[in-house]
């Protein structure tokens, strides 16, 4: 046992202090401003034959490390290179709780050595309890690993990052829309950064980019508002084909239908047709909103007329432009078949039907109106080529039906 080989060699030792002592013990030290540690009152107070007969009769106890008083125990960090620690300041970490369970200092350096960890990396909290590690793997005659204590993650009011002040689950990001793809680039690049400045990575390029000595000192702040910037920066990237989908790519998919789901809901709309959740129907929505959003689930709110059919608009389809839409509209059902109802086809159709090219954007401004209900979004043409040519009619014709048709000027 662990506990047994340090004992005999005097590495370690029994406490029996009661909680009263040790709490009169820190109270003096904190007064007179020396070190608050133990004072080894049981080390050298009694024999260790004193100590292992009270143990074996099972009086309460603890089991300490026994840390040099002089000279000085020395961690060479692969961040913050060679740092020495006196060993007067030292505590005699307990190592063994009086339930006879180890505490953490005990059971890391046990159960790292018997894994053959060779490398530790830890958050930079952990720097200060290193000495104490060092010495126990020395005095168990074991190497050490190497270590590398890495900066904390920060609120921005530079406080340690916690759930009581933000998400730090990656469920919690999952679940608002960002991918691992973003995650991963956004965490990598916290505390560290390559050689050659990047505003995002992919792992491929960060497993042949990363170089511990580039890693900072000192805490990294956590920027949500740079994580949203980096997400609309993957999302840009989204392929026109959708074989090409990355798998974080088809699992956007799924998100945007989980909210595509939860915003009807909410609106008490009717059941959303089956082919205007597909993936293929999806990935189209999202290659024509992926610059207009930084996440894909916000797409089920900013555009919804994509799943739901819009109100009617009296206002559009009354407006000076109300004859220029119900020629529009003839021109789509006459002139354009399904499969000829593209960007460019709808966007001719809609200029050859205009009095003067002057007119262009007022119309396009009606024609988005009467057909999603919305003043803006994504290029017309492609939106309308989403929403397909039966559908564009259908909700063309539910704003032209609300007013009456006026004459062409």
């Amino acid at each position: 046992m662990p506990d047994t080989c340090l004992n005999q060699t005097d590495s370690a030792y029994q406490c029996f202090c009661s909680a009263e002592r040790l709490d009169i013990m820190r109270l003096t030290q904190q007064k007179t401003g020396l070190p608050v540690k133990y004072d080894k009152h049981c080390l050298t107070s009694m024999t260790r034959e004193e100590r292992q007969r009270r143990a074996d009769a099972k009086e309460t106890h603890v089991v300490r490390l026994n840390v040099p008083t002089s000279g000085a125990t020395v961690v060479d960090d692969m961040v913050y290179g060679s740092v020495s620690y006196p060993n007067a300041v030292i505590d005699d970490q307990v190592l063994l709780k009086s339930d006879g369970f180890p505490t953490y200092h005990l059971a890391n350096v046990v159960d790292d050595h018997l894994m053959d960890i060779s490398h530790v990396m830890r958050g930079e909290e952990w720097l200060s309890s290193t000495p104490k590690h060092i010495i126990l793997y020395n005095r168990f005659g074991w190497r050490a690993p190497k270590f590398a204590h890495l900066p904390l993650l920060l609120n921005k009011d530079r406080t340690k990052l916690s759930k009581r002040q933000g998400d730090v689950f990656v469920e919690q990001f999952r679940d608002a829309g960002f991918t691992a793809q973003a995650l991963v680039s956004f965490v990598a690049l916290l505390g560290w950064g390559p050689e050659h400045v990047h505003d995002k990575m992919t792992m491929e390029q960060l497993i042949p980019a990363f170089d511990i000595s580039r890693v900072h000192r000192g805490g990294a702040i956590v920027d949500t508002v740079k994580l949203r910037s980096l997400s609309k920066a993957f999302l840009i990237e989204w392929p026109a084909e959708f074989e090409r989908l990355t798998p974080a790519q088809r699992e956007g998919l799924d998100a945007l239908r989980a909210a595509i789901s939860t915003q009807v809901s909410s609106n008490g709309a009717n059941q959303i047709p089956a082919d205007r959740l597909t993936d293929a129907y999806l990935h189209a929505v999202v290659f024509t909103m992926k610059d207009r959003v930084s996440l894909v689930p916000e797409i089920a709110s900013y555009a919804s007329y994509f799943w739901v059919d819009a109100a009617p608009d009296t206002q559009a389809s009354s407006g000076p432009f109300g004859a220029l839409l119900h020629a529009v509209r003839r021109a789509f059902a006459e002139n354009l078949s399904a499969a000829e109802f593209t960007e460019d086809r709808i966007i001719a159709t809609i200029k050859a039907q205009l009095p003067r090219e002057d007119q262009l954007n007022g119309a396009l401004k009606a024609l988005r109106m009467a057909v999603t209900g919305a003043k803006s979004g994504a290029p017309l043409g492609k939106t309308l080529q989403v929403l397909g040519h039966s559908r564009t009619l259908s909700m063309l014709d539910n704003s032209l039906a609300v007013a009456p048709q006026p004459s062409l000027h």
